[in-house]
């Protein structure tokens, strides 16, 4: 049976500010079992990262793209890589880049945003609401 996993356990296992604790995380992550990894989560984990921790943006990028390659993880692999590759390339926030790849994994091609920085990710359209 799959597990969830918040965001505080990645992210302690990856910033290891307790190098003790990062390798209990690193053991128990490394069993037979499955973990899910919500995109809820991997917001989280980009934000916390850059904001609170003031990680570099391919830092975060480069952790990210790694938790989701964990074979017993369970991820929306399609979506996160998309928008990983979106926020990458343009200068854009993680959510920006995330509703955009969603968007086109689902063969949406608009959306609805005030926020013209999602007009630099080409594959869709933005529209205003009014």
């Amino acid at each position: 049976m799959p597990k969830v996993i918040d965001a505080n356990v990645i992210i302690r296992f990856l910033v290891a500010e307790s190098p003790t604790l990062a390798q209990k995380i690193k053991k128990y992550l490394s069993d037979e079992s499955q973990f899910v990894l919500t995109d809820v989560t991997i917001a989280e984990i980009v934000w916390v990262l850059s904001s609170y921790y003031s990680l570099d943006k391919q830092v975060i990028i480069e952790k990210v793209q790694a938790l989701i390659e964990v074979k017993n993880f369970i991820v929306n692999r399609p979506v996160i890589s998309r928008a990983l590759a979106y926020y990458r390339q343009s200068n854009i926030d993680y959510i920006d880049a995330y509703l955009a790849a969603y968007a086109l994994e689902n063969n949406i091609k608009d959306l609805v945003s005030f926020d013209k920085s999602v007009d630099k990710i080409t594959d869709i359209k933005r529209i205003e609401p009014i």
